[in-house]
């Protein structure tokens, strides 16, 4: 297993989520965490960013000139 992943617990806090919102987007295939031996769930830094790029809000698109 990788040496610079993040338990569960500290993405949660960072992303500013909550569990069932983690696990649905591991359902949905957005993520998909790196486990230990016991099965615990853990996450590096590249995606904690991508998933906290997914929780920006998005930009409208700029109003077309016809």
């Amino acid at each position: 297993m990788k040496a610079d992943l993040r338990p569960i617990g500290a993405v949660l806090r960072t992303l500013g989520i909550c569990r069932s919102t983690l696990w649905e987007w591991e359902r949905r295939g957005i993520v998909a965490p790196y486990r230990d031996h016991r099965g615990h769930r853990y996450y590096d830094d590249a995606q904690v960013e991508a998933l906290r790029q997914r929780l920006e809000p998005k930009q409208p698109e700029e109003a077309q000139v016809a």
